[in-house]
């Protein structure tokens, strides 16, 4: 390679003295391989001699050709860049390779042309870019012009493509070079002169991403909230040189389980704390200190993200549900469920609409008329803390709102179909319906729905909502736990972005500021409804509860089960899981669980990947894997709160292993060391 650079240098240097001697940056010309005769002479030509010829006089090319590079470039003095770029390299000395060679040779006022600073960079760093830049303007071969206008693209010394185009009758390379001169013949190849110094592609892209800042936050969000966010970045780099990447992540429950601990995980994410308690006890999130700030914020909001005395979130937002109705059809609010269900079957029978109550599909969304029956989740202390071993799924309030559903369903009063959100609103938006039952993430929809004159009231019977609040909360896997925090603080905590993520949100918000000079009658009816409402219980116990629960309504309403078997079978599912005891579980969570029957990777609840103590003190496990390149660490009682990766360091990285075909992996842990040994069979 240092040869090859040593005689791209020499060409180099060759073609810019010719250049100089052709007059600098000229109109293209083809210049002669050979030098022009002289003229005529006026005089008569003299006898040939009867002597021994005398030897002819070398021509000016001739003695061109016969100069080293380093004589013509201190002889001419015009080539100050391509100069200090060979004293740079240290290839003084070596100028003399052999070729030939194609050279694209820029002008200096082509490497003038560059961003103020980068040539002196490159000089610094000779051996790196620069290199590459040089190298990037030789071909192997001589190429004359008659063969480089019938090339797409010719393949540098350096190793990547230059791009050639034929524009206008000039050769233009990378669409940002004029080929000014041809032909230059040297004595190890040709040289074209070019207007512009031309970058390889790999050079650029490491030019661009060194421009990106070396630290950055990632944030997931929904695609509401993402692009409030992301407008926030070049603000935040400008203040700490921090790059900000905002990621439209709809499944967060989802994902944030399996990248966190993989290290693919953001920085910050929003969600609801309503899964505070499973992230906590799984070790996934961070707590968070606010500083001056908490002062700002409604405390129903902190009281929500609020766990074990630690704060785990900033709230942003308080959504609850309320009951909506078409007022034209139905000018006053019901007080009680049958009247509503009596204003909602005249209609129907009238003709007026097809249903008389629209019901959403899963157990948040029913929770108010289930209240209203005495149904409940979980029991409270008289102090008010959740109390698991209470469960209420399967209470008799719960069956006795099941069964009131049906009934109504049977009748064709409530729709079997409302079984999504889409489905239910859409219904009450076209008038089909006169009541839903529904949050503040619809307003939206039925503000645009013209002919629609709705109203917003509590529930009938006393029925209570669930009160969720919407936050942002800090992996606890990240490296940028400060910053993330100083972010939030300085950046989110602001009356402008709440303000933002208040009118794109269409919820209440939890900035007292914001909260104070809303003026929203629908926002404000909101707040009316929710006066009886109920945080959403968010202790490590909920997580166990929504997939059975919202299965149960969604049978009752689709006709598919009883009321009182569909509870009841839901409350003895959420049991099981509760009753389980994964206190002195030892797992290998990675991304090998899927593979060995889990049901999904980066799961250190797994039973199917818990390893089992043997006399020796010893925990292993083994696993029949496809091949393939696999991560993993150890985690303690079926969560990420305790977790050692590599050299049985806490929190520390994955360890990673190979199999180069289908086989057995074991595990191997020593309790004593936190060190875990891998043997691939």
């Amino acid at each position: 390679m240092k040869k090859q650079l040593m005689i791209f240098i020499t060409l180099m240097l060759v073609g810019m003295l010719v250049l100089a001697a052709c007059g600098g940056e000229e109109e293209a010309t083809e210049v002669p391989a050979t030098a022009a005769p002289a003229e005529q002479p006026t005089e008569a030509p003299t006898e040939e001699p009867t002597e021994e010829p005398m030897e002819e006089e070398t021509t000016e090319e001739e003695m061109m050709d016969e100069k080293t590079i380093v004589d013509v470039a201190v002889e001419n003095g015009s080539f100050t860049t391509l100069v200090a770029a060979v004293q740079a390299a240290g290839l003084v000395e070596t100028l003399s390779g052999e070729g030939p060679f194609t050279v694209f040779a820029p002008t200096d006022d082509a490497f003038a042309a560059l961003p103020e600073g980068t040539v002196e960079a490159l000089l610094e760093d000779p051996e790196g870019a620069l290199t590459d830049i040089l190298l990037y303007h030789v071909a192997e071969g001589a190429v004359p012009a008659e063969t480089v206008v019938t090339l797409d693209s010719v393949t540098t010394v350096q190793g990547e493509d230059v791009a050639i185009e034929v524009v206008d009758g000039q050769v233009v390379l990378n669409d940002s070079a004029t080929v000014v001169i041809t032909d230059v013949e040297a004595s190890n190849g040709i040289i074209h002169v070019i207007d512009a110094v031309i970058l390889p592609p790999s050079v650029v892209a490491a030019a661009e991403e060194s421009a990106e800042p070396e630290l950055s936050l990632t944030i997931w969000a929904d695609d509401t909230r993402a692009p409030i966010l992301a407008a926030l970045a070049e603000e935040f780099e400008a203040t700490y040189g921090v790059g900000l990447n905002v990621e439209q992540v709809m499944d967060i429950p989802d994902q944030l389980p399996i990248a966190s601990p993989a290290g693919e995980g953001p920085d910050i994410f929003a969600w609801g704390h309503d899964r505070l308690g499973g992230w906590v006890e799984s070790g996934l999130i961070a707590p968070i200190d606010l500083g001056a700030k908490s002062g700002d914020f409604v405390q129903v909001g902190l009281d929500a993200f609020t766990l074990g005395g630690e704060l785990y979130g900033m709230p942003y937002a308080i959504e609850n549900m309320a009951l909506f109705r078409n007022a034209d059809l139905v000018p006053d609010a019901p007080e009680t469920w049958d009247e509503l269900l009596a204003a909602g079957q005249a209609l129907q029978e009238s003709g007026d609409v097809t249903y008389a109550f629209a019901l959403e599909d899963n157990g948040y969304k029913a929770y108010p008329v289930l209240t209203s029956f005495g149904g409940y989740v979980f029991g409270r202390s008289e102090d008010g803390t959740w109390m698991p071993e209470d469960l209420g799924v399967d209470s008799e309030g719960m069956i006795a709102a099941g069964n009131w559903i049906a009934e109504n369903v049977a009748a064709g009063l409530i729709s079997p179909n409302a079984n999504d959100a889409d489905t239910a609103q859409t219904l009450f938006a076209s008038g089909e319906t006169p009541f839903l039952m529904t949050g503040p993430w619809a307003l939206a929809q039925f503000r645009e729905a013209t002919d629609l004159n709705y109203a917003i009231s509590p529930f009938p019977s006393d029925g209570q909502p669930f009160a969720g609040v919407q936050g942002f909360m800090i992996n606890a896997f990240s490296p940028n736990i400060l910053l993330a925090q100083a972010f939030l603080t300085e950046f989110v905590a602001t009356d402008e972005v709440m303000t933002e993520l208040y009118v794109t949100g269409d919820r209440p918000s939890a900035f007292a500021p914001v909260l104070a000079a809303t003026d929203d009658p629908d926002l404000e009816a909101f707040g009316v409804a929710g006066a009886n409402a109920a945080l959403m219980p968010a202790i490590p116990e909920m997580g166990a509860v929504w997939g059975s629960w919202n299965n149960a309504v969604i049978l009752t309403i689709t006709g598919e089960d009883t009321p009182e078997n569909a509870f009841t079978t839901a409350a003895t599912q959420i049991r099981d899981v509760l009753g389980s005891d994964l206190e002195g579980m030892v797992n290998v969570p990675g991304s090998y669980q899927a593979a060995a029957g889990c049901d999904g990777d980066w799961d250190p609840a797994c039973e199917v990947t818990a390893m089992t103590e043997g006399d020796d003190g010893l925990f292993t496990s083994s696993h029949v894997l496809p091949a393939g390149d696999y991560e993993g660490k150890v985690a303690l009682d079926g969560a990420w709160t305790t977790n050692y990766g590599v050299d049985g360091v806490a929190d520390g990285d994955n360890y990673t292993f190979s199999l180069a075909a289908d086989g057995t992996v074991s595990f191997s842990y020593d309790p004593a060391t936190n060190i875990l040994t891998i043997t691939v069979e």
